[in-house]
């Protein structure tokens, strides 16, 4: 298996190597995240080192995660006895390449449908593809941790403020991040995503479970099957979003360089900008209509129809796309968080 794919109840059997070579290094590291547990046994709170700023990787199938900033140069993790913990040493010789596989569309019915929430893209089957993914920061040699809750029990994981990586695999559970700093891969079957005030670079993956981002800096991708992705204060640099057919609510407080790309093949897409935010907009539908609640006076009309709008907001800046399939598109001033 790799990342993303997380068989519910299959056992663990294989024991992590403390070093990774290799051709990629770095997506063995998370393939043995998600796959494989240890013979370390863990207590119920239970604090470890991190030497730098390290990698945490967190493999929880069933239950939900919690990731909090604790102190600096140690990992705290709180759960039952049967949650592991394994340091290993990082090897970064693919400059922190990894690749993602793809999601299928889930089928209806218990734990088959988060299996295949999880498996390879089947030909012929809509789903996400594979994605390819880099994670900066790493260096040669760093600490490592390796964190595997295999039963129903929620873990918490205190990190230090700055980490140099952090790759969480879900499955049914829900996974919250907040306050952290650094790179960032989080990915889940049906479970929910919370990211609060997460500063770094960053992908998130659900099959089914809602996203939900508030006050996120630096650059994110996000891609869910059928989850609702809901965005607040959003200060990213750069944000790529694609839904297969859930909504996307999406409320920028401040724009960076860009670009930025919206994408549902079903769902509808409304984007916030602030009043006196200067950027170019090109929004599209297939089959629905598009909306400009901005007033004219704020911008620079070049194209507009039911189905489609081209403008310069506030005299144009970075890109902003829009498009999707067969839902509204929504271009419409910031609505603060209440």
């Amino acid at each position: 298996m790799k990342v993303g794919e997380v068989a519910e109840g299959a056992p663990a059997t294989t024991d992590m190597p403390f070093k990774h070579r290799g051709l990629a290094p770095l997506a063995a590291i998370i393939a043995a995240v998600v796959t494989l547990s240890t013979g370390a046994a863990a207590w119920a709170d239970q604090t470890t080192p991190l030497s730098g700023a390290g990698l945490v990787a967190i493999k929880s199938p069933q239950a939900n995660v919690t990731v909090l900033v604790g102190n600096p140069g140690e990992v705290r993790i709180v759960g039952d006895d049967s949650v592991t913990v394994t340091h290993f040493a990082v090897s970064a010789n693919a400059d922190g390449h990894i690749v993602l596989p793809g999601l299928t569309q889930p089928q209806a019915g218990g734990a088959n449908a988060n299996a295949a929430a999880n498996a390879n893209v089947v030909r012929g089957r809509p789903g996400l593809g594979q994605r390819s993914f880099d994670i900066p920061g790493l260096q040669d040699g760093s600490d490592g941790i390796n964190i595997v809750n295999p039963g129903t029990t929620e873990v918490t994981v205190y990190v230090p403020p700055q980490v140099a990586a952090l790759f969480v695999g879900g499955g049914r559970g829900d996974v919250s991040v907040s306050d952290t700093h650094g790179g960032y891969v989080i990915v889940t079957g049906r479970g929910a995503i919370n990211l609060q005030n997460v500063a770094g670079r960053g992908l998130v993956r659900s099959g089914m479970g809602p996203i939900t981002l508030n006050g996120i800096g630096g650059a994110i991708g996000v891609e869910t099957l059928h989850g609702l992705v809901t965005a607040r204060e959003m200060a990213v640099g750069r944000a790529d979003v694609f839904t297969q057919t859930g909504n996307v609510d999406w409320q920028f407080s401040s724009l960076g360089r860009g670009g930025y790309r919206f994408n549902s093949r079903r769902g509808d897409i409304r984007v916030g900008l602030a009043p006196d935010a200067a950027a170019n907009v090109d929004a599209q539908s297939e089959t629905g209509d598009v909306f400009n609640t901005f007033g004219r006076p704020d911008s620079d009309i070049h194209f507009l129809n039911r189905h489609a709008l081209s403008m310069a907001l506030n005299g144009g800046g970075p890109e902003i796309n829009v498009s999707s399939g067969f839902g509204r598109v929504t271009i419409s001033p910031h609505r603060p968080l209440r």
